[in-house]
């Protein structure tokens, strides 16, 4: 469940996408039908802005997103604990490894028999 500052961070950026949308909407959809002398012109940028922002906006999130997405030091791991409390762990990243937080020892292959045969199980029911 989300927590009170999630929800209101949240529902912040809901509000002020609500806001864009609604400026960015009058701006360019309603705008040209409205006398260019009339007052409310004033409060909005010339209309050339109207392509040039947003073409600049996602120039910026195609150069930033896929520098989030990446990470050289990034590792997969999968954890799951067993009946007898045998917490297991396989991660895979620069070579695949596999620990046991209990008194339980195995090996690296062994670990990945059991995921397999574990998920074939669960594929034939």
């Amino acid at each position: 469940m989300a927590s009170g500052t999630d929800r209101a961070v949240g529902m912040g950026l809901v509000g002020f996408s609500l806001l864009l949308f609604t400026y960015y909407t009058i701006w360019v959809i309603i705008l040209p039908f409205v006398d260019s002398d009339h007052v409310v012109h004033q409060y909005f940028l010339p209309r050339e802005y109207s392509v040039i922002l947003p073409g600049i906006a996602a120039l910026i999130l195609l150069l930033c997103v896929p520098s989030l997405a990446w990470s050289p030091g990034r590792t997969a791991s999968l954890r799951w604990t067993k009946r007898d409390g045998v917490t297991e762990t396989l991660s895979d990243g620069s070579g695949c490894s596999a620990s046991s937080y209990a008194n339980s020892s195995f090996t690296r292959t062994s670990l990945v028999q059991r995921l397999a045969l574990h998920s074939v199980g669960r594929n034939q029911k």
